[in-house]
């Protein structure tokens, strides 16, 4: 083989780039690390705020269900989280269905409830099995873990009920929920060029001032700092659609992924001109600038390919919630532009939520949608049936999908009002740059808007953790009314505490504010939490030593403090206040 061959069979479909492998490699070398550092974001997908907006949509879900006389009671309902990742929203979510456990029950029994928390990395699923924050559920029959790769399997063993699912074993309908998910998956990369149809071929190297290496040794780099010193190169040939996906997927979504790219190969084949009557008017009423002809697009096919394998655990009928980064409007796609990756840690694209809605479409589904386009996370529903409708590409435009979508909504009004209030109204995304905003804007918030947005998240640990100094050294100046909102709120703070073992020691600081309540028992309390889970420090005993001499009780005041010294004896601040103690008691202490 001469180098001119050898380059070119550098180049192929991005979905079977080295950078998925990579990925894979990357999330089962470095594990639930991935999130315990940082390393992966994750507050915008893992929060109190969004699970229990997913737990209002299932609600919606099951009560339409139970409208159409669907639901089996004496089978379970099972609710699948693929690509738990952290374990984090797992938990809130159960969490908040427990709160609305008496609503649920008006339309099945809530031990029928059960969620199954998934990933293709093993060692994130034993770390769950042996999570503290996760065991009551499971005592509870309430969770259960699987290893699950959704482009690959097509059944789950769960490792705790030793019940395996598939079609045979789940008689209910089923809800899929996959934060982040579609935009780490694989991806294909195809343009419309004078309305042709072409494929993105991709090219994975080392860049230049990095040590060169062949594409096989790239495949096998692990971490973050590998994967930022690589670069991409496309280039794209002329494709058939219809032929494009004669293999290599389900023979069931061969017709429909032709239909989709059929579809957006007319659709970017038509000029402004041919779109006059939908066009829309600027904020000054003046007609925008023509639109690009051509078009740059991903299709998330490692996602339609998860759908397919979970929709038929249920036979079709299914609930996928899904937040990403992402686009709605094709009309984002047009212009011609290489595939943006994202490197942080690991690598992730822009889901194409369009492609999504018309895969959901022709499945004889319907979609619930966002309404806004291009933000940090954007939720989406889709609902599946269990009759295909193959949509024709060539007339089908935006409005007649609209007009269909619509039709099939009727059935899912429940949902729809779910996600009207839960989502659209004031979602996830809007929640995130709320708290984010009063962090990075106000360089003193009010302690009256802490605790709003406190009781606006459903009381998250790192909402609360984020604002932690200005609410203990405040909270002795405020009124006796702010000061009980904050004590109400410590415990259902503790509630949501989900431990990683990070650096962020959240026990520590609701000791610290209970002591600024003047509860010194309850800091006690918490203090002992954070050296359970935090492990020994002196600031740690030397608080508690202070809190047992604020209720009497000095000799275990003593005691604390001298285990502070022992474990740094040039901590003057302990030295200093066990001096005073011994010499006066508590009223020599400030």
């Amino acid at each position: 083989m001469n180098d001119t061959d050898a380059n070119e069979n550098e180049f192929v479909r991005l979905s079977q780039s080295p950078l998925f492998e990579m990925m894979n490699d990357f999330y089962s070398n470095v594990s639930i690390d991935a999130w315990k550092h940082g390393i992966v974001p994750s507050f915008v997908t893992q929060n109190t705020f969004i699970a229990h907006s997913y737990v209002q949509l299932i609600l919606g879900y099951i009560q339409d269900l139970h409208q159409q006389n669907v639901l089996d009671t004496r089978e379970p309902f099972y609710i699948i989280e693929v690509g738990g990742g952290s374990g984090r929203l797992s938990f809130y979510i159960c969490n908040a269905l427990k709160e609305l456990q008496r609503r649920i029950e008006r339309f099945l029994p809530f031990e029928n409830i059960k969620y199954v928390l998934t990933d293709f990395c093993e060692s994130n699923v034993s770390y769950w099995q042996t999570h503290s924050g996760l065991e009551q559920f499971v005592n509870e029959n309430m969770l259960d873990f699987a290893q699950f790769d959704a482009v690959h399997d097509s059944k789950l063993k769960l490792k705790v009920s030793n019940v395996t699912l598939d079609k045979h074993s789940v008689v209910n309908p089923t809800c899929i929920i996959g934060n982040y998910v579609i935009d780490t998956l694989a991806q294909d990369s195809f343009r419309i060029e004078q309305g042709i149809l072409k494929e993105g071929l991709v090219s994975v190297k080392k860049k230049d001032n990095a040590d060169p290496q062949n594409v096989d040794a790239i495949s096998n780099l692990i971490g973050s700092d590998h994967l930022c010193h690589l670069e991409t190169e496309y280039k794209y040939n002329q494709v058939d659609a219809k032929e494009y996906y004669h293999t290599q997927v389900d023979p069931r979504d061969r017709t429909l992924l032709e239909a989709i790219l059929k579809w957006y190969q007319s659709y970017f084949s038509k000029s402004n001109d041919d779109d006059k009557e939908n066009q829309t008017r600027d904020i000054l009423g003046c007609t925008p600038a023509p639109l690009p002809p051509d078009a740059s697009i991903l299709l998330p096919i490692g996602f339609i390919k998860a759908m397919r394998n979970l929709t038929d655990l249920s036979s079709s009928k299914t609930l996928f919630i899904t937040g990403d980064k992402g686009i709605l409007n094709p009309d984002r796609f047009r212009g011609l532009s290489d595939p943006h990756v994202a490197f942080h840690g690991s690598v992730s694209f822009m889901a194409n939520f369009h492609a999504i809605q018309l895969y959901c479409l022709q499945r004889g589904g319907h979609c619930v949608l966002g309404d806004q386009d291009e933000v940090s996370i954007m939720a989406n529903a889709f609902v599946f049936s269990d009759k295909d409708e193959i949509i024709d590409s060539i007339e089908i435009d935006g409005k007649q999908i609209n007009d269909l979508n619509s039709k099939r909504n009727v059935q899912w009004l429940f949902l729809n009002d779910a996600f009207q209030d839960y989502i659209n109204s004031f979602g996830p995304n809007e929640f995130y740059y709320f708290q984010k905003t009063l962090r990075d804007e106000c360089q003193n918030p009010s302690l009256q808007s802490i605790i709003s947005l406190l009781k606006l998240s459903h009381f998250d640990c790192k909402i609360f953790y984020k604002f932690r100094l200005d609410i203990i050294n405040g909270i002795g100046k405020e009124s006796d009314g702010i000061r009980g909102e904050f004590q109400n709120a410590i415990h259902k703070l503790w509630k949501n505490y989900y431990h990683m073992n990070e650096t962020e020691d959240v026990a520590f600081e609701l000791g610290r504010l209970f002591y600024g309540l003047f509860m010194y028992k309850e800091a006690i309390e918490f203090y002992q939490h954070s050296i359970d889970l935090c492990g020994r420090h002196f600031v740690t005993f030397q608080n508690m030593g202070m809190c047992y001499a604020s209720l009497d009780d000095n000799e275990n005041a003593k005691d604390y403090l001298r285990k502070a010294i022992s474990l740094n004896p040039n901590y003057t601040k302990a030295i200093d206040f066990l001096e005073r103690l011994e010499n006066g008691g508590l009223d020599s202490v400030d």
